[in-house]
Order: structure tokens, then C-alpha cells, then sequence
């Protein structure tokens, strides 16, 4: 249904600059959990062990032309308990929201997950007040299994960390369709 929209392709050395230049945008931080700032050293470096990682897969989403717009990422794969964490979903410029990119990637990455390697969970942690990424998560099928109440010191403030999940079963596939 959204394979037109976007692709998905393995991050590449080449897309670290202009992925820490994503993460640095001030809208993009606030949706992070992790309040450090990005630079390109330290993308070089968490790229390093990314690549010696096998329990983290990071794509970038790519539009109808290739150009890069975003980001998304399976991170602690769990092979034996056929889970993982969804995560470090961004769309980067404002431009491109509200074009189906996110949609249309967490489909692709869910139909990834439960094809090709198997699981049959995923959960994410988001911020509670984030309503709209908590809306898109719950259109795709995620539902909150918990909150962590005043976990994080962010945006001037202590914030609630929804943890969510998803099933990739017989009923998640036919509603994927």
C-alpha cells in the first residue's frame, strides 16, 4: 500500500553527517529520549560499533527520488525470544510530515521484523506527551503496556515514557494488508 512512499536501505558511513545534522534539529530532539547533542565524531564512533553490533539494524527512509528523509531502526534484537526495540523513527524536515513517510516505513520495518527475522514482538518507549507519535503508533497496532511515571528530566521538566508493543502474528499480518 505505501511501497510507492518510501524505502528503506541500510544506514551507510556517507549518511552520518546529515544524520547527526536530523537529530541536532531542536523539533527532532524533543522526540528522542536521550537528551545528549549529536556531532559527527560521535556519530563516527557509535557507527563504529554499530557495525560490530548485530542486535541493531538502522535503515534510512528514502523517498520516490532516493533522497534520504529520515530514519528508523530495530535496536536490541532479541533472536531467542524473537523480539526487539522499535526505535529512532524520524522524519527530518517538516516538510516531509504528514506524507506518509513514518506509516509507510514502520510497515515495511514491522513486515522486516516479523519476515525476515522472525520475531513476533516489538515494543518502543515514547514519550508520553507526544501525542502524535503515540497516534501513529497506535494506528500501526502498538498498544501501551505501561507507563514509567516521571522518567525522564526533558523539555524543562520531568515526562511519562509510554512503553508500548505489537504482536506480529496471523492477525497483525492480515491487518497489515
Amino acid at each position: 500500500m505505501f511501497d510507492s512512499v518510501v524505502n528503506l536501505r541500510p544506514l551507510e558511513r556517507d549518511d552520518l553527517e546529515l544524520v547527526a545534522l536530523w537529530r541536532r534539529s531542536s523539533d527532532a530532539s524533543l522526540a528522542f529520549l536521550s537528551p545528549d547533542p549529536i556531532t559527527v565524531s560521535g556519530q563516527g564512533s557509535w557507527y563504529e560499533a554499530y557495525l560490530k553490533d548485530k542486535t541493531d539494524m538502522m535503515f534510512v527512509l528514502c523517498d520516490a527520488d532516493g533522497h534520504g528523509v529520515g530514519t528508523i531502526a530495530l535496536v536490541d534484537i532479541d533472536y531467542r525470544n524473537q523480539k526487539a526495540e522499535f526505535g529512532r523513527l524520524l522524519v527530518a524536515d517538516s516538510v516531509n510530515r504528514g506524507k506518509g513517510f513514518a506509516t509507510a516505513a514502520s510497515l515495511q520495518l514491522l513486515e522486516f521484523a516479523r519476515s525476515q527475522l522472525h520475531l513476533s514482538k516489538i515494543y518502543l518507549y515514547v514519550i508520553g506527551s507526544n501525542a502524535r507519535a503515540v497516534k501513529l503508533y497506535e494506528k500501526l497496532g502498538f498498544h501501551i503496556e505501561g507507563c514509567f511515571d516521571r522518567d525522564v528530566f526533558a523539555q524543562g521538566g520531568w515526562l511519562d515514557v509510554l512503553r508500548m508493543s505489537i504482536f506480529l502474528d496471523s492477525s497483525w499480518e492480515r491487518r497489515s494488508r
